[in-house]
């Protein structure tokens, strides 16, 4: 984990090279002109004395306030470590009390409603939900209740649970059952979210499971394109009429664990943010963090300082039509 922050940290400074440098041409020019300052106040009589008799060890403080490498080194110095937060975007949109950020890390590391995509017969047992998948990731990070119940046990429990809510019974589709290992479960509308309140890394989270694909009887998720962006849709459709959204909501690029999505991780991303800023007004979330997995960012699968500016112009101008 360490050596993937390292290589995360050292990209970052690639990636926003144009960035850097006017950070750094800033950062020297204030520094200069701060240099000026220090020397146009130390001149006065009384304090270039103090400062003249005033020793730290070796270092005469006069003297090094008065060398140029010094202003130099600082203005470096703060430009490499604003370039370090390259990974993080926050802006608000224009118009509005809603923000959209960006954040690359472990998506249980952010703060606010995690939503997970699932398939559309809320199946949990591993290792049918694929073992890249965020799902399988909250399986394995739950905390037990009893010493000989599963987290899988736990999980279904839970949603078998919230499921058996009378709400739910609109969401169904009637007449379709998914047969999965010799059994028959209930195929659900795309977009469905169900909430979970679990235990994760032994923290209270609050979890949006959300039907984004199918399951096929071998027990492998799939979904199409196309259906996805459809999908997405639908996922707000349900937040908005449900109010299942909390005040932050965190959301993955939907299609970067077991679906194996053929579109372009990059304009899923960007759907995801253009259909949020668009419809931020009625979903009652106040914020929208974008979880990137950074093994999409090293595997130049995600371009973060392309996915950075389309950010930020959607929050100047959130309704423009999408365009991939």
């Amino acid at each position: 984990m360490k050596f993937k922050k390292l290589r995360i940290f050292f990209k970052n400074f690639a990636a926003g090279r144009k960035a850097l440098f006017a950070k750094i041409g800033v950062s020297i020019g204030t520094a200069l002109v701060f240099k000026q300052l220090i020397l146009w106040i130390a001149d006065s009589k009384s304090l270039c004395d103090v400062l003249k008799n005033t020793q730290w060890g070796w270092i005469n403080l006069y003297e090094l306030l008065t060398q140029p490498w010094l202003y130099l080194a600082i203005a470096l110095l703060s430009a490499l470590l604003s370039q370090s937060s390259f990974s993080h975007f926050s802006k608000k949109i224009r118009n509005t009390d809603c923000w959209i950020d960006i954040s690359m890390a472990d998506i249980f590391e952010n703060k606010g409603q995690i939503l997970i995509p699932c398939n559309n017969i809320f199946f949990e047992r591993l290792p049918y939900v694929g073992k890249n998948s965020i799902q399988a990731q909250l399986i394995k990070r739950m905390s037990k209740r009893k010493r000989k119940e599963t987290t899988q046990d736990q999980l279904g429990e839970m949603i078998s649970k919230e499921l058996s809510k009378p709400d739910y019974k609109e969401c169904e589709i009637e007449g379709k059952k998914q047969e999965l290992g010799g059994e028959q479960y209930q195929v659900y509308e795309y977009g469905t979210i169900v909430p979970l309140s679990v235990k994760v890394d032994k923290k209270d989270r609050d979890i949006l499971l959300s039907a984004m694909s199918e399951i096929t009887e071998q027990g492998v998720s799939t979904i199409d394109s196309e259906t996805l962006l459809q999908n997405i849709d639908k996922m707000w459709d349900y937040i908005a009429a449900h109010h299942t959204g909390d005040d932050t909501l965190v959301v993955p690029i939907m299609g970067t664990g077991s679906t194996r999505v053929p579109m372009p991780k990059q304009v899923v991303a960007r759907y995801i943010l253009y259909t949020f800023a668009e419809r931020s007004a009625e979903l009652g979330i106040r914020k929208l963090i974008l979880s990137v997995y950074p093994n999409d960012y090293l595997s130049d699968n995600i371009n973060l300082e392309e996915l950075r500016t389309y950010a930020n112009f959607l929050c100047k101008f959130p309704n423009r039509d999408f365009s991939i």
